[in-house]
Protein backbone atom coordinates (compact mmCIF):
# COMPACT_ATOMS: atom_id res chain seq x y z
CA UNK A 1 0.00 0.00 0.00
CA UNK A 2 1.18 2.96 -0.91
CA UNK A 3 1.95 6.02 1.75
CA UNK A 4 1.33 9.57 0.92
CA UNK A 5 4.13 12.15 1.95
CA UNK A 6 3.58 15.64 1.16
CA UNK A 7 7.02 16.10 -0.83
CA UNK A 8 5.88 20.31 -1.48
CA UNK A 9 8.60 21.12 -4.64
CA UNK A 10 7.00 25.03 -5.91
CA UNK A 11 7.60 24.69 -9.69
CA UNK A 12 9.97 27.39 -11.10
CA UNK A 13 7.80 30.52 -11.73
CA UNK A 14 7.91 33.93 -11.89
CA UNK A 15 4.91 34.63 -9.48
CA UNK A 16 7.47 37.32 -8.27
CA UNK A 17 6.53 39.14 -11.26
CA UNK A 18 3.09 39.86 -9.42
CA UNK A 19 2.73 43.52 -7.96
CA UNK A 20 1.03 44.34 -4.89
CA UNK A 21 -2.32 43.70 -6.21
CA UNK A 22 -5.49 43.16 -4.27
CA UNK A 23 -8.80 40.88 -4.68
CA UNK A 24 -10.55 44.07 -6.04
CA UNK A 25 -12.42 41.38 -8.41
CA UNK A 26 -12.98 38.07 -8.40
CA UNK A 27 -11.57 37.59 -11.55
CA UNK A 28 -8.24 39.08 -10.83
CA UNK A 29 -6.13 36.44 -11.27
CA UNK A 30 -7.11 37.00 -15.00
CA UNK A 31 -5.94 40.34 -15.25
CA UNK A 32 -2.36 41.08 -16.79
CA UNK A 33 -2.65 44.71 -16.52
CA UNK A 34 -3.07 45.14 -12.99
CA UNK A 35 -2.06 49.16 -12.44
CA UNK A 36 -4.16 50.09 -15.19
CA UNK A 37 -7.07 48.02 -14.32
CA UNK A 38 -7.19 49.35 -10.42
CA UNK A 39 -6.43 52.90 -11.28
CA UNK A 40 -9.24 53.54 -13.78
CA UNK A 41 -11.31 51.26 -11.53
CA UNK A 42 -10.40 53.64 -8.52
CA UNK A 43 -11.92 56.64 -10.61
CA UNK A 44 -15.05 54.78 -12.06
CA UNK A 45 -14.20 54.43 -15.71
CA UNK A 46 -13.79 51.08 -15.91
CA UNK A 47 -15.56 48.75 -13.68
CA UNK A 48 -16.19 45.59 -12.89
CA UNK A 49 -19.58 43.76 -14.08
CA UNK A 50 -22.48 43.24 -11.56
CA UNK A 51 -21.23 39.84 -10.49
CA UNK A 52 -17.85 41.35 -9.59
CA UNK A 53 -16.28 40.22 -12.64
CA UNK A 54 -13.81 42.65 -14.58
CA UNK A 55 -13.64 40.13 -17.78
CA UNK A 56 -10.22 41.40 -18.89
CA UNK A 57 -9.82 39.49 -21.74
CA UNK A 58 -13.65 40.73 -23.36
CA UNK A 59 -13.13 42.75 -26.07
CA UNK A 60 -14.05 46.28 -26.17
CA UNK A 61 -17.53 47.51 -27.82
CA UNK A 62 -17.49 51.08 -29.63
CA UNK A 63 -20.68 51.94 -27.33
CA UNK A 64 -18.15 50.93 -24.31
CA UNK A 65 -15.36 52.99 -25.76
CA UNK A 66 -17.82 55.95 -25.93
CA UNK A 67 -19.00 55.78 -22.66
CA UNK A 68 -15.45 55.52 -21.81
CA UNK A 69 -14.49 58.75 -23.35
CA UNK A 70 -17.38 60.39 -21.96
CA UNK A 71 -16.76 59.45 -18.01
CA UNK A 72 -13.58 60.52 -18.89
CA UNK A 73 -14.17 63.68 -20.17
CA UNK A 74 -17.39 64.67 -18.32
CA UNK A 75 -17.02 62.52 -15.30
CA UNK A 76 -19.44 59.90 -14.59
CA UNK A 77 -21.86 61.43 -12.84
CA UNK A 78 -22.49 64.30 -16.12
CA UNK A 79 -21.79 61.82 -18.48
CA UNK A 80 -24.31 59.43 -16.87
CA UNK A 81 -26.71 62.61 -17.37
CA UNK A 82 -26.39 62.65 -21.21
CA UNK A 83 -29.21 61.77 -23.60
CA UNK A 84 -29.79 60.36 -27.11
CA UNK A 85 -30.48 62.52 -29.50
CA UNK A 86 -30.65 60.04 -32.72
CA UNK A 87 -27.59 60.77 -34.76
CA UNK A 88 -27.21 57.42 -36.05
CA UNK A 89 -30.02 55.44 -37.18
CA UNK A 90 -28.92 52.24 -35.30
CA UNK A 91 -28.53 53.90 -32.27
CA UNK A 92 -32.07 54.29 -30.94
CA UNK A 93 -32.57 57.29 -28.20
CA UNK A 94 -33.42 54.88 -25.07
CA UNK A 95 -30.68 52.60 -25.58
CA UNK A 96 -28.23 52.98 -22.25
CA UNK A 97 -25.41 54.10 -24.81
CA UNK A 98 -27.05 56.82 -26.75
CA UNK A 99 -25.97 59.66 -24.92
CA UNK A 100 -22.29 58.36 -24.86
CA UNK A 101 -22.19 57.89 -28.46
CA UNK A 102 -23.75 61.43 -29.42
CA UNK A 103 -21.83 63.44 -26.97
CA UNK A 104 -18.58 61.87 -28.71
CA UNK A 105 -20.28 62.21 -31.97
CA UNK A 106 -20.68 65.84 -30.84
CA UNK A 107 -17.33 66.48 -30.32
CA UNK A 108 -15.39 64.93 -33.01
CA UNK A 109 -14.10 61.65 -31.00
CA UNK A 110 -16.26 59.29 -33.16
CA UNK A 111 -17.49 59.78 -36.85
CA UNK A 112 -19.54 56.70 -37.45
CA UNK A 113 -19.54 54.48 -40.70
CA UNK A 114 -20.04 57.26 -42.97
CA UNK A 115 -23.47 55.92 -43.70
CA UNK A 116 -25.27 57.36 -40.69
CA UNK A 117 -24.56 53.98 -38.71
CA UNK A 118 -22.63 53.63 -35.55
CA UNK A 119 -22.32 49.64 -35.24
CA UNK A 120 -22.54 50.30 -31.33
CA UNK A 121 -22.06 47.04 -30.95
CA UNK A 122 -18.85 46.49 -33.27
CA UNK A 123 -15.82 45.50 -31.73
CA UNK A 124 -12.86 48.31 -31.37
CA UNK A 125 -9.41 48.08 -32.90
CA UNK A 126 -6.71 49.97 -31.06
CA UNK A 127 -6.01 52.36 -33.37
CA UNK A 128 -9.79 53.32 -33.51
CA UNK A 129 -9.69 53.90 -29.18
CA UNK A 130 -6.12 55.73 -29.70
CA UNK A 131 -7.75 58.18 -32.17
CA UNK A 132 -10.55 58.69 -29.80
CA UNK A 133 -8.22 59.21 -27.02
CA UNK A 134 -6.21 61.43 -28.92
CA UNK A 135 -9.19 63.44 -29.55
CA UNK A 136 -9.43 63.65 -26.20
CA UNK A 137 -6.52 65.20 -25.18
CA UNK A 138 -7.13 68.05 -28.01
CA UNK A 139 -5.90 66.52 -31.20
CA UNK A 140 -8.27 68.05 -33.87
CA UNK A 141 -8.85 64.86 -35.92
CA UNK A 142 -9.58 66.94 -39.50
CA UNK A 143 -6.60 68.98 -39.01
CA UNK A 144 -4.22 66.12 -37.93
CA UNK A 145 -5.68 63.61 -40.69
CA UNK A 146 -7.23 61.67 -38.81
CA UNK A 147 -10.13 60.39 -41.49
CA UNK A 148 -9.36 59.47 -44.56
CA UNK A 149 -7.13 57.01 -45.90
CA UNK A 150 -3.75 57.62 -44.05
CA UNK A 151 -5.88 57.90 -41.06
CA UNK A 152 -4.15 55.20 -39.66
CA UNK A 153 -0.91 55.79 -40.06
CA UNK A 154 -1.86 59.48 -38.80
CA UNK A 155 -3.27 58.16 -35.37
CA UNK A 156 0.23 56.09 -34.91
CA UNK A 157 2.42 59.00 -35.41
CA UNK A 158 0.26 61.24 -32.60
CA UNK A 159 -0.46 58.10 -30.70
CA UNK A 160 3.00 57.16 -30.46
CA UNK A 161 4.17 60.86 -29.41
CA UNK A 162 1.62 60.70 -26.46
CA UNK A 163 2.79 57.15 -25.64
CA UNK A 164 -0.83 55.70 -25.94
CA UNK A 165 0.30 52.23 -26.64
CA UNK A 166 3.05 52.16 -23.94
CA UNK A 167 3.25 48.90 -22.10
CA UNK A 168 1.18 47.56 -24.98
CA UNK A 169 2.74 44.85 -27.16
CA UNK A 170 -0.54 44.76 -29.59
CA UNK A 171 -1.00 45.27 -33.13
CA UNK A 172 -3.29 48.46 -33.88
CA UNK A 173 -4.98 46.81 -36.30
CA UNK A 174 -6.24 43.82 -33.64
CA UNK A 175 -9.24 44.15 -31.79
CA UNK A 176 -9.08 45.43 -28.17
CA UNK A 177 -9.61 43.81 -24.67
CA UNK A 178 -10.73 45.89 -21.77
CA UNK A 179 -7.35 45.54 -19.63
CA UNK A 180 -5.84 46.58 -22.76
CA UNK A 181 -8.73 49.94 -23.24
CA UNK A 182 -7.64 50.21 -19.28
CA UNK A 183 -3.98 50.41 -19.86
CA UNK A 184 -4.57 53.04 -22.96
CA UNK A 185 -6.55 55.37 -20.61
CA UNK A 186 -3.82 55.20 -17.86
CA UNK A 187 -1.58 56.46 -20.43
CA UNK A 188 -3.73 58.67 -21.47
CA UNK A 189 -3.76 60.31 -17.56
CA UNK A 190 0.01 60.79 -18.05
CA UNK A 191 -0.34 62.37 -21.26
CA UNK A 192 -0.27 66.02 -22.13
CA UNK A 193 -2.96 68.25 -23.21
CA UNK A 194 -2.81 69.90 -26.70
CA UNK A 195 -4.15 72.99 -27.98
CA UNK A 196 -4.13 75.19 -31.50
CA UNK A 197 -3.84 78.75 -31.69
CA UNK A 198 -6.08 78.66 -34.46
CA UNK A 199 -7.75 75.86 -36.53
CA UNK A 200 -8.03 77.45 -39.69
CA UNK A 201 -11.02 78.17 -41.58
CA UNK A 202 -11.71 80.45 -43.82
CA UNK A 203 -13.36 84.40 -44.10
CA UNK A 204 -14.52 86.68 -46.51
CA UNK A 205 -12.76 89.96 -47.55
CA UNK A 206 -14.19 92.20 -50.28
CA UNK A 207 -16.37 89.37 -51.78
CA UNK A 208 -13.16 86.80 -52.10
CA UNK A 209 -12.98 83.98 -50.36
CA UNK A 210 -9.18 83.80 -47.98
CA UNK A 211 -8.36 80.06 -46.58
CA UNK A 212 -6.46 80.13 -43.42
CA UNK A 213 -4.32 77.43 -42.47
CA UNK A 214 -4.31 75.62 -39.05
CA UNK A 215 -1.78 76.01 -36.43
CA UNK A 216 0.07 73.44 -35.26
CA UNK A 217 -0.83 71.86 -32.07
CA UNK A 218 1.01 72.98 -28.95
CA UNK A 219 1.23 71.68 -25.44
CA UNK A 220 -1.12 73.36 -22.94
CA UNK A 221 1.55 74.72 -19.93
CA UNK A 222 1.14 76.27 -17.11
CA UNK A 223 3.78 78.40 -14.59
CA UNK A 224 1.97 76.40 -11.36
CA UNK A 225 4.28 73.99 -9.53
CA UNK A 226 1.47 73.00 -7.26
CA UNK A 227 -0.71 71.77 -9.98
CA UNK A 228 1.88 69.36 -11.11
CA UNK A 229 0.16 66.15 -9.80
CA UNK A 230 0.91 63.53 -12.33
CA UNK A 231 4.22 65.03 -14.48
CA UNK A 232 6.40 68.12 -13.32
CA UNK A 233 8.16 67.83 -16.48
CA UNK A 234 9.42 71.09 -18.08
CA UNK A 235 9.46 71.87 -21.69
CA UNK A 236 11.59 74.54 -23.58
CA UNK A 237 11.29 74.58 -27.62
CA UNK A 238 10.25 71.63 -27.56
CA UNK A 239 8.70 69.69 -30.90
CA UNK A 240 5.28 70.91 -29.66
CA UNK A 241 5.99 73.76 -27.88
CA UNK A 242 8.36 76.82 -27.97
CA UNK A 243 7.26 78.43 -24.36
CA UNK A 244 8.56 76.64 -21.92
CA UNK A 245 6.31 76.04 -18.56
CA UNK A 246 5.00 72.65 -16.71
CA UNK A 247 2.87 70.66 -19.39
CA UNK A 248 -0.91 69.99 -18.29
CA UNK A 249 -1.32 66.55 -18.53
CA UNK A 250 -4.69 65.03 -18.76
CA UNK A 251 -5.42 63.63 -15.20
CA UNK A 252 -4.61 66.92 -13.80
CA UNK A 253 -7.04 68.97 -15.68
CA UNK A 254 -10.02 66.12 -15.24
CA UNK A 255 -8.95 64.64 -12.37
CA UNK A 256 -7.71 66.77 -9.61
CA UNK A 257 -7.88 64.09 -6.78
CA UNK A 258 -5.27 62.12 -8.69
CA UNK A 259 -1.58 61.94 -8.06
CA UNK A 260 1.22 60.44 -9.08
CA UNK A 261 4.02 59.80 -6.81
CA UNK A 262 7.56 58.46 -7.60
CA UNK A 263 9.51 56.04 -4.59
CA UNK A 264 10.04 52.88 -3.82
CA UNK A 265 8.51 49.37 -3.57
CA UNK A 266 8.23 47.15 -0.57
CA UNK A 267 10.99 45.08 -2.27
CA UNK A 268 12.89 47.62 -2.73
CA UNK A 269 12.55 48.57 -6.18
CA UNK A 270 12.27 52.01 -8.13
CA UNK A 271 8.31 52.55 -8.22
CA UNK A 272 5.55 54.64 -8.28
CA UNK A 273 2.19 55.00 -6.24
CA UNK A 274 -1.18 56.55 -7.31
CA UNK A 275 -3.44 58.27 -4.96
CA UNK A 276 -6.82 59.37 -5.06
CA UNK A 277 -8.08 61.95 -2.34
CA UNK A 278 -4.75 60.95 -0.01
CA UNK A 279 -5.57 57.32 0.04
CA UNK A 280 -3.57 54.59 -2.12
CA UNK A 281 -5.04 52.63 -4.88
CA UNK A 282 -1.63 51.03 -5.22
CA UNK A 283 2.34 51.06 -5.84
CA UNK A 284 3.79 49.35 -8.94
CA UNK A 285 7.36 48.85 -9.49
CA UNK A 286 9.06 50.74 -12.45
CA UNK A 287 10.32 48.32 -15.70
CA UNK A 288 13.65 46.86 -14.74
CA UNK A 289 17.06 47.23 -17.22
CA UNK A 290 17.62 43.60 -17.04
CA UNK A 291 15.70 40.70 -15.53
CA UNK A 292 16.14 36.82 -14.45
CA UNK A 293 14.46 34.11 -13.21
CA UNK A 294 17.76 31.67 -12.60
CA UNK A 295 21.08 32.45 -11.62
CA UNK A 296 23.10 34.87 -12.80
CA UNK A 297 26.98 35.07 -12.40
CA UNK A 298 28.70 37.51 -11.39
CA UNK A 299 30.56 37.99 -15.26
CA UNK A 300 26.99 38.08 -16.69
CA UNK A 301 25.63 41.22 -14.48
CA UNK A 302 29.31 42.99 -15.27
CA UNK A 303 28.89 42.44 -18.98
CA UNK A 304 25.24 43.07 -18.71
CA UNK A 305 25.96 46.49 -16.90
CA UNK A 306 29.35 47.67 -18.39
CA UNK A 307 32.99 48.44 -16.49
CA UNK A 308 32.01 51.78 -16.00
CA UNK A 309 28.81 51.63 -14.39
CA UNK A 310 30.17 48.67 -11.84
CA UNK A 311 33.42 50.67 -10.75
CA UNK A 312 31.40 54.19 -11.00
CA UNK A 313 27.94 54.10 -9.90
CA UNK A 314 26.28 53.57 -6.59
CA UNK A 315 24.99 49.99 -5.74
CA UNK A 316 22.49 49.00 -3.37
CA UNK A 317 20.67 45.43 -3.04
CA UNK A 318 17.48 44.19 -1.25
CA UNK A 319 16.26 40.40 -1.03
CA UNK A 320 12.72 40.37 -0.34
CA UNK A 321 13.01 44.23 1.20
CA UNK A 322 15.93 43.47 3.45
CA UNK A 323 18.74 44.99 2.47
CA UNK A 324 22.09 43.01 1.95
CA UNK A 325 25.27 44.14 -0.41
CA UNK A 326 26.77 40.50 -0.68
CA UNK A 327 25.52 40.29 -4.25
CA UNK A 328 27.41 43.93 -5.46
CA UNK A 329 30.63 42.58 -4.23
CA UNK A 330 30.11 39.58 -6.30
CA UNK A 331 30.02 41.20 -9.90
CA UNK A 332 33.06 41.03 -11.69
CA UNK A 333 34.36 39.91 -15.43
CA UNK A 334 35.81 36.76 -14.50
CA UNK A 335 33.18 35.82 -11.76
CA UNK A 336 31.85 32.98 -13.06
CA UNK A 337 29.95 31.83 -10.22
CA UNK A 338 26.27 32.51 -9.56
CA UNK A 339 25.73 35.23 -7.51
CA UNK A 340 24.45 34.88 -4.09
CA UNK A 341 20.72 34.91 -4.01
CA UNK A 342 19.60 34.51 -7.40
CA UNK A 343 18.64 30.91 -8.73
CA UNK A 344 15.35 29.21 -10.34
CA UNK A 345 12.44 30.52 -8.72
CA UNK A 346 13.82 34.03 -7.90
CA UNK A 347 12.94 37.04 -9.49
CA UNK A 348 16.23 38.87 -9.23
CA UNK A 349 15.62 42.73 -11.14
CA UNK A 350 18.07 45.49 -12.17
CA UNK A 351 17.22 48.76 -12.02
CA UNK A 352 19.95 51.29 -13.59
CA UNK A 353 19.83 54.94 -13.18
CA UNK A 354 21.99 56.77 -15.38
CA UNK A 355 21.32 60.14 -14.62
CA UNK A 356 21.81 59.75 -10.44
CA UNK A 357 24.91 57.36 -11.10
CA UNK A 358 23.00 54.21 -9.53
CA UNK A 359 22.14 50.61 -9.49
CA UNK A 360 19.38 49.17 -7.97
CA UNK A 361 19.75 45.52 -7.30
CA UNK A 362 16.14 43.33 -5.84
CA UNK A 363 15.47 39.45 -5.24
CA UNK A 364 12.41 38.47 -4.60
CA UNK A 365 11.89 34.92 -3.67
CA UNK A 366 8.59 32.61 -4.22
CA UNK A 367 8.14 31.01 -1.06
CA UNK A 368 5.77 28.38 -0.32
CA UNK A 369 3.19 29.02 2.62
CA UNK A 370 0.65 26.29 4.85
CA UNK A 371 -2.28 27.36 6.31
CA UNK A 372 -2.27 26.78 10.14
CA UNK A 373 -6.31 26.90 10.15
CA UNK A 374 -9.11 27.37 8.17
CA UNK A 375 -9.80 30.89 7.25
CA UNK A 376 -11.29 33.12 10.01
CA UNK A 377 -15.00 34.55 8.78
CA UNK A 378 -14.90 36.44 11.39
CA UNK A 379 -11.67 38.19 11.58
CA UNK A 380 -11.50 37.93 8.16
CA UNK A 381 -7.67 36.97 7.72
CA UNK A 382 -5.73 33.31 7.48
CA UNK A 383 -2.40 32.70 9.59
CA UNK A 384 -0.01 30.78 7.01
CA UNK A 385 3.27 29.57 7.93
CA UNK A 386 5.87 30.21 5.23
CA UNK A 387 8.66 27.68 4.82
CA UNK A 388 12.53 29.61 4.80
CA UNK A 389 10.62 32.54 6.39
CA UNK A 390 10.11 32.76 10.56
CA UNK A 391 7.00 33.57 12.20
CA UNK A 392 3.42 32.96 11.28
CA UNK A 393 2.30 35.63 9.40
CA UNK A 394 -1.97 36.89 9.14
CA UNK A 395 -3.36 37.82 5.75
CA UNK A 396 -6.32 39.71 5.48
CA UNK A 397 -9.08 39.11 3.38
CA UNK A 398 -9.56 42.28 2.15
CA UNK A 399 -6.11 42.71 0.51
CA UNK A 400 -6.31 38.69 -0.94
CA UNK A 401 -8.93 35.97 -1.51
CA UNK A 402 -8.23 33.70 1.10
CA UNK A 403 -11.69 33.38 2.04
CA UNK A 404 -11.48 29.41 0.46
CA UNK A 405 -8.13 28.55 2.70
CA UNK A 406 -8.40 25.81 4.83
CA UNK A 407 -5.87 24.26 7.63
CA UNK A 408 -2.69 22.16 5.87
CA UNK A 409 -3.88 23.93 2.34
CA UNK A 410 -0.66 25.29 0.46
CA UNK A 411 -0.42 28.68 -1.55
CA UNK A 412 2.65 30.19 -3.02
CA UNK A 413 3.55 33.82 -1.16
CA UNK A 414 5.96 36.98 -1.93
CA UNK A 415 6.94 38.28 1.53
CA UNK A 416 8.59 41.38 2.18
CA UNK A 417 11.14 41.86 5.18
CA UNK A 418 10.64 45.74 4.57
CA UNK A 419 6.84 45.89 5.17
CA UNK A 420 7.40 42.62 7.24
CA UNK A 421 4.45 41.33 5.39
CA UNK A 422 2.91 39.15 2.35
CA UNK A 423 2.75 40.80 -0.66
CA UNK A 424 1.12 38.17 -3.18
CA UNK A 425 -0.78 34.80 -2.72
CA UNK A 426 -1.21 32.67 -5.56
CA UNK A 427 -2.67 29.04 -5.81
CA UNK A 428 0.06 26.86 -7.05
CA UNK A 429 -0.81 23.51 -9.79
CA UNK A 430 -0.67 20.46 -7.61
CA UNK A 431 -0.32 16.99 -8.71
CA UNK A 432 -1.39 14.84 -6.33
CA UNK A 433 -0.52 11.35 -5.30
CA UNK A 434 2.06 10.63 -8.09
CA UNK A 435 4.88 8.81 -8.03
CA UNK A 436 8.64 9.77 -8.66
CA UNK A 437 10.22 8.61 -11.87
CA UNK A 438 13.35 10.23 -10.85
CA UNK A 439 15.50 12.55 -8.48
CA UNK A 440 18.37 14.35 -8.59
CA UNK A 441 19.37 16.55 -5.76
CA UNK A 442 21.82 19.28 -5.44
CA UNK A 443 22.52 22.50 -7.45
CA UNK A 444 20.51 21.42 -10.59
CA UNK A 445 17.93 19.31 -7.97
CA UNK A 446 14.72 18.10 -10.70
CA UNK A 447 12.03 15.62 -10.29
CA UNK A 448 10.64 13.50 -13.21
CA UNK A 449 7.04 13.33 -12.97
CA UNK A 450 4.94 11.36 -15.66
CA UNK A 451 8.06 11.91 -17.89
CA UNK A 452 8.15 15.70 -17.55
CA UNK A 453 10.57 17.38 -15.27
CA UNK A 454 10.44 19.60 -13.25
CA UNK A 455 13.22 21.85 -11.10
CA UNK A 456 13.48 22.67 -7.58
CA UNK A 457 12.59 26.51 -6.69
CA UNK A 458 15.69 28.11 -5.06
CA UNK A 459 14.22 28.43 -1.87
CA UNK A 460 10.56 26.61 -1.60
CA UNK A 461 11.35 22.95 -0.47
CA UNK A 462 8.90 22.00 2.37
CA UNK A 463 10.85 19.08 3.21
CA UNK A 464 14.68 18.83 1.77
CA UNK A 465 15.16 15.69 3.18
CA UNK A 466 12.08 14.01 2.07
CA UNK A 467 13.69 12.73 -1.43
CA UNK A 468 17.25 13.32 -0.20
CA UNK A 469 16.99 10.26 2.18
CA UNK A 470 16.47 7.63 -0.19
CA UNK A 471 20.34 8.63 -1.63
CA UNK A 472 21.40 7.12 1.87
CA UNK A 473 23.33 3.82 2.00
CA UNK A 474 21.63 1.37 3.99
CA UNK A 475 18.89 3.06 5.04
CA UNK A 476 15.30 1.37 5.99
CA UNK A 477 13.43 3.78 3.88
CA UNK A 478 10.59 2.61 1.53
CA UNK A 479 11.54 2.07 -1.95
CA UNK A 480 11.34 5.37 -3.67
CA UNK A 481 8.62 3.60 -6.20
CA UNK A 482 6.30 2.58 -3.35
CA UNK A 483 5.55 6.29 -2.11
CA UNK A 484 3.65 8.52 -3.64
CA UNK A 485 3.76 12.52 -3.33
CA UNK A 486 1.99 15.57 -3.72
CA UNK A 487 4.09 17.93 -5.87
CA UNK A 488 3.63 21.70 -6.23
Amino acid sequence: MKKLLALVLALVMSMSLVTISNAAFKDADKIDYDEAVEVMNAVGVLVGDEKGNFNAKDNLTREQAAKIISYLLLGNKTAEALAGSGKFTDVAKTSWFAGFVDYCASTGVVAGNGNGTFAPAGQLTGFQFAKMLLVALGYDAKIEGFTGADWQINVSKRADQADLFDNLDISGNAALTREQAAQMCLNTLKAPLVEYSNKGGSLSVNGATINIGASKAEYVTTTLAKEQRISDKKLTNTGLNTTGGYTVEFGEKYYPALELKSGADDFGRPAHTWLLNNQKVGTYPETADYEYTTAVTGKDLYNALGKNTVEKYDFSVFVDGAEDDTLAKQIAKDNKDDLTFTGKGALTQVFVDNDAETVIITVVNTYLAQATADYSAKKDSVTLKIYGVSGNKTVSGEDYDVSKLEADDFVLVTYSYMAKEVKSVATPETIEDTAIDSFKSGKSGNIVVAGTKYSYNKVAQYDADVLGDYTTEGGSITNLKDVTYNVY
